[in-house]
């Protein structure tokens, strides 16, 4: 008799019944079966939260009725449903597989069969996302199935495997004598109170965050739609916008009618028109922000969106900063070049670093916020010649420097910091401990200096693309972190799509969202770009001020290469750029849309304070016309590239513009 329980020959082969014919599989085995359950309930226990949505790539499984896994994050019935069918594979194959005659045969054919059954599920998985309704899902022009698809199948084959090695080691050490076939009931009935007992968390999930977005008026969605209809006539792959408008740096630039012209104007909000709007800013301009996930917010409950352009150290002067201001900007990214700051280890060029704080001071006179971004490159992953000690003190040294500054809004860790020369996953974990010890320096450093703890920017392990190792969730628990990765609009995941990701992932994390940076090749990618971002109610720094050199992607502030001689501005990047945006909202925002060629916007938030301290800024040289609900006092204030609009909201309250 064999570990199957079924007669043998001299041999050790089973003997076939009278009118079985050879070659015939086998019956399943129950008692795999059992042990895969038990396995698999032991997994969605202890470890399943971490093996889907919660890992590098959790950002491949959404929330909805088509999440089917074993995983308290799917819900109790898709939680059941996932391990179900996990469990019916591992039986049908188990009759396959499980044929040996001795101990190993039947260790492999069992592991095997739970390792099959794992990928199946990644196939059920792959094929009920294609009938999702999630934004992140849609089919669309880019191939985000194809490596959704391979996401997902390797997670669920490495889960199969997991739990057939398990379950495989119990069945061969099983006597014989310990079978029963009512096992497979009682495991089942386990199974359904073990997971019943643990409610999904759901305190950041996808719907709960997002369904009040997807709910705002069609007529603006139809806008934006029509929008994108009636202007995707450029070439297919064209990567460069008309530039029909004035020179930007000449404080001229030219917008279509109804969008932003620059008249000549005193920037301060008590220059405008209108009355009643108390915004405190002469005491407090630029007030300190952190983390209330997923919203950056300000130290007065306000939600702020943080939209600006990058900027390299040098390449902008106190003019180009004041330009970003009138263009409606909240924020400069500061790349800060680490070879310059420490020309040699251990020794800080200090001429250098008081250029840097002088283009934060610039900017905070601006009112522009800074994000310091520290650009390196090389041997972080493997630390060689003690590279990420030298880079921790350096960060130590800025964190002290800017400790109690308000107007930096935060530090950036690393500029796109590459795969290293590790698997992914290993790349994932090396980054994710790499960023651990950089928050601890930057907070030890900023508490010895008596200052306060900034946000902190963290990037995944190349640019944004929909397929990218990320630090897995849990690598860090500040409470003032933010997901900024860089999305860019490519043939496997449209930046639409990219954006949308990156929000389910930093859900994921349980922080913040910023794009660190985002460029679009085309028309329709500049607007998929600036639809996402509204969607998300989130922030971004347009990659560029200045072109750098002529193969990178169209600057708000282009020069000729042949010449050096600045050229106009793009129109439609401008105008998609400079967009109506709330720059501080009391409470928190549950819709945002806008129409940048109308000057449309409309904004939903709930649980204001009745404080007056809305901010919403709008392009143009006319004043805008405004409706609202629950808004009081609104008043006009005219800057040089625009308006802002101030108000005093109370509880749920509406406000649109055109």
């Amino acid at each position: 008799m064999n570990l199957r329980g079924e007669p043998t020959d001299r041999r050790g082969e089973p003997t076939r019944r009278r009118g079985e014919r050879a070659g015939r599989r086998g019956k399943p085995v129950p008692e795999l079966t059992v042990f895969a359950a038990f396995a698999g309930v032991g997994g969605l226990l202890l470890v399943a939260r971490a093996w889907w949505t919660h890992s590098p790539v959790g950002y491949a499984f959404g929330d909805g009725w088509w999440f089917v896994a074993p995983t308290p994050e799917a819900g109790v019935i898709n939680g059941l449903l996932g391990l179900g069918v996990f469990l019916a594979f591992v039986h049908v194959l188990s009759g396959r597989f499980t044929m040996g005659p001795d101990r190993l045969t039947t260790f492999i054919g069992a592991w095997l069969a739970c390792t099959c059954a794992g990928l199946a599920l990644g196939v059920v998985q792959s094929m009920l996302a294609l009938f999702a309704s999630d934004p992140a899902e849609t089919l669309s022009n880019d191939l985000w199935p194809l490596p959704a698809t391979l996401l997902r199948l390797s997670i669920a084959l490495a889960y199969g495997t997991t739990i057939g090695l398990i379950a495989a080691i119990a069945l061969i050490l099983l006597p014989h004598t310990l079978r029963t076939p009512g096992a497979p009931i009682t495991t089942l009935a386990l199974t359904v109170l073990l997971t019943t007992l643990q409610p999904p968390d759901t305190a950041f999930s996808e719907g709960n965050v997002t369904r009040a977005a997807s709910s705002a008026p069609s007529d603006l969605r139809a806008e934006s739609t029509n929008l994108l209809a009636r202007n995707t006539n450029l070439p297919s792959g064209n990567a460069n916008f008309p530039t029909e408008s004035a020179d930007l740096p000449a404080g001229s630039a030219s917008l279509p009618a109804g969008s932003a012209g620059l008249p000549a104007g005193n920037g301060d909000l008590s220059a405008g028109s209108g009355s009643g709007a108390r915004t405190g800013r002469a005491e407090d301009p630029l007030p300190r922000l952190s983390v209330a996930a997923p919203a950056i917010v300000d130290v007065r409950g306000r939600q702020v969106l943080l939209r600006g352009v990058n900027v390299a150290q040098g390449d902008a002067g106190k003019e180009d900063l004041r330009l970003m201001a009138e263009l409606g900007f909240s924020v400069v990214r500061l790349g800060v070049s680490w070879g310059r700051l420490e020309p040699n280890p251990g020794v800080t060029d200090q001429a250098y670093l008081e250029k840097v704080k002088e283009t934060v001071k610039w900017a905070a006179e601006a009112e522009l916020y800074t994000v310091i971004n520290l650009r390196a490159d090389g041997g972080l992953y493997a630390d060689q010649e003690d590279v990420q000690p030298r880079l921790l003190a350096t960060w130590a040294r800025l964190a002290t420097t800017f400790a109690a500054s308000s107007s930096v809004a935060g530090f950036d860790l690393l500029d796109e910091p590459g795969t290293g020369a590790q698997l992914p996953a290993i790349s994932s974990l090396l980054l994710g401990h790499y960023y651990e010890r950089a928050i601890t320096s930057i907070r030890t450093a900023e508490q010895a200096a008596q200052g306060f703890p900034h946000l902190i920017f963290f990037q995944p392990a190349r640019p944004w693309t929909g397929f990218d190792p990320t630090p897995p969730p849990g690598f860090a628990t500040d409470p003032n972190l933010v997901f900024a990765p860089h999305p860019t609009d490519q043939n496997l995941v449209s930046i639409e799509r990219g954006v949308t990701l990156a929000h389910r992932m930093a859900l994921r994390y349980r922080t913040a969202l910023w794009s660190g940076t985002w460029s679009a090749k085309d028309r329709p990618a500049l607007y998929g770009y600036t639809t996402a971002e509204d969607t998300t109610m989130t922030g971004g720094a347009y990659q560029h001020w200045k072109q750098p050199n002529c193969d990178a992607p169209a600057s708000l502030n282009p020069v000729d290469c042949a010449t050096g001689e600045p050229l106009p501005p793009s129109r439609e990047l401008l105008t998609a750029a400079t967009r109506a945006y709330p720059r501080a909202t009391p409470g928190r925002l549950t819709s945002l849309r806008s129409a940048p060629y109308r000057r449309a916007l409309r904004l939903t938030a709930t649980a204001a304070d009745g404080q007056c301290t809305l901010d919403v800024w709008a392009p143009g040289q006319t004043r805008p016309s405004v409706s609202a609900t629950g808004v009081t006092g609104i008043a006009f204030h005219q800057t040089t590239g625009g308006w802002r609009i101030t108000g005093c909201p109370s509880g749920d309250y509406t406000l649109e513009l055109t």
